[in-house]
């Protein structure tokens, strides 16, 4: 590891493994022993943080397909795979963020796909009437609110769950209405007040 402090990264990618695994996100709790000691899983994340980090390129779909390869055997998904990829960059976004030459490298990460944040895009995107996928608006919605994060997997060709991408798009059409970035939007609205979103 060049750049981080293997300590500090060890730390980050812990919180990041139990947002990852907490609760009902992950099926198979006799595994979490064996994920969390896997260093294949573990090495791919922390090259793509040390890539952004030093302003170098990075494919977050190249580290999820690492990250999956080495834990699918324990029931590890798409889902729980990009949680604790996209959580340690926004622990890492957020610990950059007073630095403002490291902080424009986070600017491609993805938020962070989480059933606050469905339910936030599902309520924020419904608000717009001019929204960039306008005809497509009920549709999008839909598909979004009967997508479990947790569960979504790769589809037969080993394509990214279609759930996901839309799920991205939207984020960033969002994030870019408020000058914002993915992760900046994700910090801003995760705690959005809850009862706005049970409205829709």
């Amino acid at each position: 590891m060049e750049y981080i402090d293997c300590r500090v990264f060890d730390f980050v990618y812990e919180m990041a493994m139990r947002d990852a695994t907490m609760r009902t996100a992950f099926r198979f709790p006799g595994n979490k022993k064996n994920i969390r000691q896997n260093l294949q899983a573990k090495n791919a994340v922390n090259k793509y943080i040390d890539n952004i980090l030093t302003g170098n390129a990075y494919n977050f779909y190249e580290t999820e397909s690492e990250v999956e390869n080495a834990l699918s055997q324990y029931g590890f998904s798409f889902g729980n795979c990009q949680k604790l990829i996209n959580m340690t960059a926004k622990y890492f976004y957020i610990a950059s963020y007073g630095n403002e030459s490291i902080k424009k490298n986070f600017e491609k990460c993805h938020c962070p796909m989480d059933s606050i944040m469905i339910q936030n895009a599902i309520c924020c995107y419904s608000q717009k009437s001019n929204n960039a996928f306008c005809a497509e608006s009920e549709n999008i919605k839909k598909i979004l609110k009967n997508t479990s994060w947790s569960r979504l997997m790769r589809d037969s060709q080993g394509n990214a769950p279609y759930q996901y991408e839309l799920f991205q798009d939207v984020i960033v059409y969002l994030a870019k209405e408020e000058g914002m970035t993915p992760l900046e939007y994700d910090y801003c609205k995760w705690n959005v007040d809850s009862s706005l979103l049970d409205e829709n």
